[in-house]
C-alpha cells in the first residue's frame, strides 16, 4: 500500500441544511474529531474569518457528537448563513479555525464587516441577558471615567473624601461651640482623636509630659489569662503527658472541661492529630483499661474555614460511665484494627481537694 500524506492543517466541510439551522448547533465529522482529537482539547473555539474578525465557539459534546453550540447561532444570523451554503473549516493549531462561506452560487460570499456593538453576541437564549450585562458595564465604567476626571483631586481617594468629611465636622462643630482660637481647636482636635483611638477597643492614657507611650496603652477589654495550675493539676498533667510520651501509636491528651462532661455533648478533637488521621466521619470504639467499651460517633465539619473533628453520639455516655469531672484529663492512644478506629483511653483524675 502506498506512503499516505496527512495534511500538518486538516479541512472539513459542512453543507448547511434547514434542520442545521433549526438545531441551533453544528455537528463536526467524527472521523474528523477522531483523527484530531488532540487538538479539541478545551470547551470554546475560535472561528478566524477572511474579514480578520474571529469569533468564540463553545465546543461541547450533545447526543454523543461534538458541536459547535453557544455563539454559533449568533454566528449564522451575522453572516446570513442560509440552507445550500457550503462552510470549509481549516484546523490551524489548537481549538482554532480557519473558515470559509460559499452560498448557493458556489461563490464566496462578501463578508460583512463587524461593529463594535457587534462584538457583543445578540440571541434570544440565555447568552443575551450576558450579553446586555456586559455592554452595561461598558457603558458605566466609561461614565465612571468621565466623572472621575470631573472629580477634585481631593475626592479621588477614599481616604481623601474622609479626611475633607472630618476636616468639615470640625468646623461645624466649632462654629456651634463659638471655638475660634487655635488652642481650642487643637483640644477639638485631640478629643477626636481620643475618640478614634476608642472605637477599636483601645484607651491611650496621657503620661504626665503630655505624650502617649506603648506602656501607657490599656485594652479596654483584656483577654482573660487563664488561672495559673494547682500543685494537684500540675502533677496530673505531668503524669500525663509522661504516659503520653510512651505510647508508640499516634496520641493526644483533653484536659476536661465543663463544655465536655455537663452542658456539651461533644468532646474536640486537637486540629492537627483530626486532620492527619481521621479523613472522614467514623464510627470508633473508646475502650479504657478495664476492658470495657464505648462506641462513639467521630464526626468532621467545617466551621467557616476551619476544619472541625469532634467526638459526639455517644460522647456524653461514656463521660458519664467513667465518672469524668473537671480537671481530669484524657490520653487517647490510635489503634486501628482490622479497618476499624480504637481508641485506648487513660483516664488520670485530679485528686479532690482537701
Amino acid at each position: 500500500m502506498a506512503n499516505l500524506f496527512r495534511s500538518p492543517n486538516p479541512h472539513f466541510f459542512k453543507v448547511i441544511l434547514h434542520q442545521t439551522l433549526t438545531q441551533q448547533k453544528l455537528d463536526l465529522p467524527n472521523k474528523f474529531v477522531k483523527n484530531n482529537g488532540g487538538s479539541l482539547l478545551f470547551n470554546k473555539v475560535t472561528l478566524f474569518l477572511p474579514d480578520g474578525a474571529n469569533w468564540k465557539i463553545q465546543l461541547k459534546k450533545l447526543d454523543g457528537k461534538i458541536c459547535f453550540r453557544r455563539g454559533w447561532p449568533e454566528f449564522v444570523q451575522f453572516y446570513s448563513v442560509q440552507p445550500g451554503h457550503f462552510l470549509v473549516f481549516q484546523l490551524k493549531g489548537i481549538c482554532c479555525f480557519n473558515v470559509l462561506i460559499f452560498d448557493t452560487s458556489a461563490t464566496e460570499i462578501d463578508y460583512p464587516i463587524r461593529r463594535l456593538l457587534d462584538l457583543i453576541p445578540k440571541s434570544r437564549n440565555e447568552d443575551e441577558e450576558e450579553s446586555i450585562q456586559i455592554l452595561n458595564e461598558m457603558v458605566l465604567k466609561k461614565r465612571r471615567m468621565e466623572k472621575e476626571e470631573e472629580t477634585p483631586p481631593a475626592y479621588r481617594s477614599l481616604r481623601g473624601l474622609k479626611k475633607m468629611m472630618r476636616k468639615n465636622a470640625k468646623v461645624k462643630i466649632a462654629k456651634n461651640r463659638g471655638i475660634t482660637s487655635d488652642e481650642d481647636e487643637g483640644d477639638l482636635e485631640m478629643d477626636n482623636s481620643r475618640r478614634q483611638s476608642n472605637h477599636r477597643g483601645i484607651v491611650y492614657n496621657e503620661g504626665d509630659d503630655g505624650r502617649v507611650s506603648p506602656e501607657s496603652m490599656r485594652p479596654m477589654n483584656p483577654r482573660k489569662t487563664p488561672p495559673a495550675l494547682t500543685e494537684n493539676q500540675l502533677a496530673v498533667k505531668k503524669r500525663a503527658s509522661w504516659f503520653k510520651s510512651r505510647r508508640n501509636n499516634p496520641s493526644f491528651m483533653v484536659t476536661m472541661r465543663p463544655s465536655y462532661i455537663q452542658t456539651g455533648n461533644y468532646l474536640s478533637l486537637p486540629r492537627r492529630f483530626g486532620e492527619k488521621y481521621i479523613k472522614e466521619s467514623v464510627d470508633v470504639k473508646l475502650e479504657v483499661g478495664d476492658g470495657r467499651c464505648w462506641r462513639v460517633w467521630c464526626g468532621v465539619r467545617w466551621a467557616f474555614t476551619r476544619r472541625r473533628t469532634e467526638l459526639k453520639g455517644g460522647w456524653k455516655r461514656f463521660a458519664v460511665d467513667n465518672e469524668l469531672k473537671e480537671g481530669d484529663i484524657c490520653v487517647f492512644e490510635l489503634m486501628k484494627k482490622n479497618g476499624s478506629v480504637l481508641f485506648k483511653v487513660a483516664i488520670f483524675r485530679l485528686p479532690d481537694a482537701e
